[in-house]
């Protein structure tokens, strides 16, 4: 549309998820950006404001794709990869089979990592998403503004913790990965995780190494601890 100017995408991308700045900047990238309108971004304003950087980094890197793709390509795929790849998966996008939109991450799991494409005589969608503003070309790509916010499905409390930058959970992530937990908060559970910091278990560790050790060798401990932290 003659006017667009996506400026509540981009001052959300400025105010959140600053590091993908250089990549949507660099003449040296050819990109694919599927866009959300302002109208878009309106509609997900309540909760595109309530999230953390970490979730808001992954949700719009889910936006881009490496390629220049107009819409006369976009109509003859079945599934394209964006940039977006959890840290479960070593932050390595995935090239799927044209058949598949979920492949086995390396803990207990499913990731969700592939956006679909389908296509009408007169339309191109992405996931579910219509291409309202087709092919608008940049120095360093094309732009496909689109009618709704992308959500990656991976997105999950578990991915959150493993997304922060810098890491602030390790302690907590070794602890669930070990007793074999972190399944539990990649379920579609409506969680609220009160997760402890690194530096709030060494706070711990350092005024009672007894019961430290208990909390992250011990399940059965660590389960007891975990339920009055993860909430529904």
């Amino acid at each position: 549309r003659t006017g667009e100017s996506w400026a509540f995408l981009q001052t959300e991308i400025n105010r959140q998820a600053q590091s993908l700045i250089p990549v949507l900047s660099s003449g040296n990238n050819n990109l694919t950006m599927f866009a959300p309108t302002e109208e878009a971004m309106i509609d997900a304003s309540f909760w595109l404001l309530s999230q953390p950087s970490a979730m808001l980094t992954a949700v719009f890197t889910y936006h881009i794709a490496s390629g220049a793709m107009n819409t006369t390509y976009l109509a003859t795929q079945y599934i394209i990869q964006s940039l977006y790849a959890p840290a479960s998966m070593g932050n390595q996008p995935q090239r799927l089979p044209v058949f598949y939109t979920m492949r086995k991450c390396s803990e207990v799991g499913w990731i969700y990592i592939g956006i679909t494409v389908s296509f009408t005589t007169a339309n191109v969608y992405i996931n579910t998403s219509q291409i309202v503003i087709p092919d608008t070309v940049a120095s360093n790509g094309i732009v496909q503004g689109v009618n709704q916010v992308l959500a990656p499905p991976s997105v999950t409390v578990m991915d959150t913790l493993i997304a922060q930058t810098p890491a602030t959970f390790n302690t907590l992530i070794n602890a669930l990965n070990s007793m074999n937990l972190s399944a539990t908060l990649r379920q579609n559970g409506g969680w609220t995780l009160f997760a402890p910091t690194d530096s709030a278990f060494a706070a711990f560790q350092s005024s009672q190494p007894a019961i430290y050790q208990a909390v992250v060798t011990d399940p059965g401990t660590f389960t007891k601890v975990r339920n009055t932290r993860a909430i529904k």
